[in-house]
């Protein structure tokens, strides 16, 4: 955002094109431009609500789902790096030295020519050269990535979650209201199964 704040370039990479048209005639048979740019935009604002809605839900939680997105930009710094932007519309983000690269390309190549299956790429990731995109792109990426890396180290001192108030302020009213009738059942509701998971197994 203007003001410094979390803009998610790392998911509408597409929004940073310099030719969409010539992007549109290479890769037509892996997206189509106008969906893929707005399903972009679309998966960065997701990608902030969740953000919050796993910070509110617990700092378990919000670790694990910060310390994931800090771990996929940095692969698409790597990605970068090599020379290619990677587009993955779903599905974790490998980085690109733990998949054969040059394997990749040729097969983009083969499906272009109807010789190999596009999904199948699309599930890995679709590797786009770094000069079809705005040099842009990866000042956000970076951008982003310092921020997050920041909260991260801030929050997560020695990636330690600490004390969670939320958790304790939960235990506190358990045992109350246990010591009003230690017979009561007591039932937590989470949106995630993993905060419900991370506070059974605190509790």
């Amino acid at each position: 955002e203007a003001n410094g704040g979390f803009i998610g370039a790392r998911y509408m990479s597409a929004t940073y094109l310099r030719n969409p048209d010539d992007f549109v005639k290479k890769y037509e048979h892996f997206f189509d431009e106008t969906d893929l740019r707005q399903a972009q935009r679309n998966l960065a604002e997701f990608m902030k609500r969740l953000l919050v809605m796993r910070f509110e839900s617990s700092k378990f939680a919000f670790k694990a789902t910060l310390g994931n997105i800090v771990q996929s930009y940095q692969n698409v710094i790597k990605w970068w790096d090599k020379g290619f932007v990677p587009i993955l519309k779903k599905g974790n983000l490998l980085a690109p030295d733990e998949l054969d690269l040059d394997e990749l390309l040729e097969n983009i190549e083969r499906a272009n020519n109807g010789e190999y299956d596009v999904d199948k790429i699309k599930k890995v990731a679709v590797p786009v050269p770094i000069d079809m995109f705005e040099n842009k792109f990866i000042i956000d990426v970076k951008n982003d990535l310092k921020l997050l890396s920041e909260i991260f180290a801030e929050w997560f001192e020695d990636n330690d979650i600490g004390d969670d108030p939320k958790l304790t302020k939960v235990e506190a009213e358990i045992s109350k209201l246990l010591k009003q009738n230690e017979d009561r059942k007591i039932v937590i509701f989470s949106s995630f199964s993993d905060t419900a998971s991370w506070v059974a197994a605190q509790l």
